[in-house]
């Protein structure tokens, strides 16, 4: 994932400096179904809040900044209906946000230059 300042994220660490860090782990609370009001709370406080494992919290945020897990963590059931409600919660921004912006851009784009290789754009 994209990341402005790879910082490897801690439980005590203050989630408005991981937001700092980088601002696309917004997304990431988006997709856990966690309120992005944070504040000056900690990842800790956070998951207690919002019912998400530490663990799977930390490794995921991680991942977005670029780290590989050190360890095998193990998972829970309620870590695993985690793990699908941020899948699906994915699915849908891709499928109800980006897909229809980025089909305007290629319509857009077309509208410019109707050459045979560009119309292809909205064909792929």
């Amino acid at each position: 994932m994209h990341h402005t300042n790879k910082i490897f994220i801690l439980p005590e660490m203050k989630s408005a400096d991981m937001i700092t860090g980088n601002p696309y782990l917004l997304l990431m609370l988006e997709h856990l179904g966690i309120n992005m009001e944070v504040r000056e709370k900690t990842i800790a406080q956070i998951c207690n809040e919002n019912s998400v494992s530490t663990d799977l919290f930390l490794t995921i945020a991680n991942l977005f900044n670029g780290f590989r897990p050190t360890h095998n963590p193990v998972y829970s059931y309620s870590d695993i209906q985690a793990i699908v409600r941020y899948l699906d919660n994915s699915h849908k921004y891709y499928l109800e946000e980006k897909y229809p912006q980025m089909r305007h851009y290629i319509e857009e784009f077309n509208k410019i230059n109707s050459q045979a290789e560009i119309l292809m754009i909205g064909k792929f």
